[in-house]
């Protein structure tokens, strides 16, 4: 029970589960590049304040199972992907 956020009128707990998938399912993604994949997103995490629950990599795509602290949807997702989050702050 200690993960869920409260507000004054609510309690909630957000978990995120995104995939990224490759161009066309294209089978890509070595065992090498799953691990930096895994290892890099973890660190995205940590500096946007959110925790990775789990990762995990196939030949085409990424799992990622995220639970925000108090960061929103947006610049997590954005960031993952490689952009710019000025526009967010």
């Amino acid at each position: 029970m200690d993960n869920y956020r409260r507000g004054s009128h609510s309690v909630y707990l957000l978990t995120y589960h995104i995939i990224f998938v490759t161009k066309f399912r294209k089978k890509v993604i070595t065992n090498e590049m799953g691990d930096f994949m895994k290892n890099h997103a973890a660190y995205l995490c940590g500096r946007m304040d959110c925790d990775m629950l789990s990762a995990e990599t196939d030949e085409d795509h990424i799992h990622m199972l995220k639970y925000s602290v108090r960061t929103s949807l947006s610049p997590v997702f954005l960031i993952c992907l490689g952009r710019d989050i000025a526009p967010f702050g």
